[in-house]
Formats: structure tokens, C-alpha cells, sequence
């Protein structure tokens, strides 16, 4: 007989592995009504010692603080690699691009899990590189299966893509890469083991980021692709940096394989 509607009422501050999430349904512009966003400042709080708080957030960095002080979801981590004011967005890639899809994949559809990545990039002849397209998703395996090969099959239109996919340590890793190697008969698909850590594997897509040689496509994955990088490595999550990293990695060694032959 109460007349208290039903809600689920949640608190959160920025920051974690869930802010993408948070942010996304709440804080950002939407149409649900009854998906409300209530700010809580420090001051709104008169139980809280707030002087010693205050002493407290002081000691943290500055992103911390914005965000645990000010309540600010837009701040995030710097991690330097990859400085903000490098990303280019242009409208198309020029034609006649060398191109890769490599896979980061992840098999989950959890909220908190990782992202299964496939990100296109080619090389012009000039050496600059363009990130076509990103592919982001959580999905269960058979799902992402099918994502893997839809995509194949669209990137056939755009000319000629190699197809490559990190193979993760172990047998499990190994079965997994097996199985999307078969998944997708009639494309040029390769798998491959990862080696080193992820900051080494992306130091030299770092390096070409840095340098201005990264243009990136206009498209909808685009704040949410450069946000990570910004952030890596200290943001939440690094699959379009793995993603990334692998097929610039393996634009340039085959590259240099073809001079050599050459």
C-alpha cells in the first residue's frame, strides 16, 4: 500500500572501471526522464569533516581530485603517450591504402569486462597512417564470432584487409584464435602471440601518434577512441590501444619485409 514509486536509486563518483558506463547513462544527454543525474558536492554534506577532507584530496593528483572534489566526469587521466592535441580527424582516408583489422578480443558480455576491438588501419604511401575504423563491443563468443565476420566481409568492400588476431597465452588462447581463423575461410586471416608488455607493444604507435603520422577517419567511435588512448596506460581500459598497436606493428614488419624482398 506504499505510494513511494520504485526506483533504484545508486551512487557513484568518476573515475574506475565503470565511468564509460556511469557517464554514458547518466551523466550524458539523454531521453529517459526518469533516468535522473543528482549532483552531491562536499558542501552538501554538513556530517563530513570537510577541513580534513579537504587536507586529504589535496595530496591526490589532480585528476583524483576534480573528480572526487568537483564531481567532474569529463576529467580523466593523462598517461602521456598519447597527448590529445596529436588526434586528427579527417573526413575520408585517401584510396589505395595497405590495410589491417587486428582483434583484441575479449569473450564476456559483463558490464565491467573488456572490450572485443578489431581496428582497421592503413598505410599511404607517404607513411602517414589512418584509422579507418574501430569496432568495440561486449560480447559473448558466439556473438563475437559473428561481429568478427560481418566485419570481414564489409572491410572486403573497402579493397584489400589483411585480417590478424592476437593470440592470448595459453591453450585456451590458442583454441580461441584457432576457431576465428576457421570462422573466417576465404579471407586473409593470420593469428599471431603477443609478446612483451602492452606499454612496449604501443610505444611505437606512440611514437607515430606523437609525431602527427595518425589521422583518424571521422566517425562515431571517435571521442570514445581517443579518450582511451589519452588516458593509457592509466585509464580503465587499453583494447583499442592492444588493437591498435598490433596492426600498426604489423603494417610496418610487413613493410619492411617487402623492401627486403624487394
Amino acid at each position: 500500500g506504499s505510494t513511494i514509486p520504485l526506483r533504484m536509486r545508486a551512487a557513484s563518483n568518476p573515475g574506475g572501471v565503470g565511468h564509460e558506463w556511469v557517464k554514458a547513462r547518466f551523466i550524458d544527454p539523454h531521453e529517459d526522464i526518469d533516468r535522473v543525474f543528482i549532483r552531491a558536492r562536499l558542501a552538501d554534506n554538513p556530517h563530513v569533516d570537510q577541513s580534513a577532507y579537504l587536507e586529504s584530496l589535496n595530496q591526490l593528483d589532480a585528476v583524483t581530485k576534480a573528480q572526487l572534489l568537483d564531481g567532474n566526469w569529463n576529467v580523466m587521466p593523462s598517461g602521456g603517450m598519447f597527448p590529445r592535441d596529436r588526434a586528427e580527424i579527417v573526413d575520408a582516408a585517401p584510396a589505395g591504402l595497405q590495410r589491417i583489422r587486428y582483434w583484441d578480443k575479449a569473450g564476456t558480455e559483463s558490464l565491467t569486462a573488456d572490450y572485443t576491438v578489431g581496428a582497421l588501419i592503413g598505410r599511404a604511401n607517404d607513411g602517414l597512417f589512418y584509422v579507418d575504423d574501430v569496432q568495440r563491443a561486449r560480447l559473448s563468443a558466439l556473438a563475437r564470432e559473428r561481429l568478427i565476420r560481418q566485419t570481414a566481409d564489409l572491410d572486403r568492400q573497402r579493397g584489400a584487409t589483411d585480417v590478424w588476431i592476437e593470440q592470448e597465452g595459453g591453450s585456451g588462447g590458442k583454441e580461441s584464435a584457432e576457431s576465428t581463423v576457421r570462422n573466417l575461410a576465404g579471407h586473409p586471416v593470420y593469428s599471431e602471440r603477443a609478446t612483451g608488455d602492452k606499454v612496449t607493444r604501443a610505444r611505437p604507435f606512440a611514437a607515430q601518434w606523437q609525431a602527427g603520422n595518425v589521422k583518424l577517419v571521422r566517425g562515431a567511435w571517435n571521442r570514445e577512441y581517443i579518450d582511451e588512448l589519452a588516458a593509457f596506460p592509466l585509464g580503465p581500459h587499453d583494447d583499442q590501444v592492444d588493437a591498435s598497436s598490433g596492426a600498426l606493428n604489423k603494417l610496418v614488419s610487413l613493410s619492411a619485409a617487402e623492401k627486403k624482398r624487394g
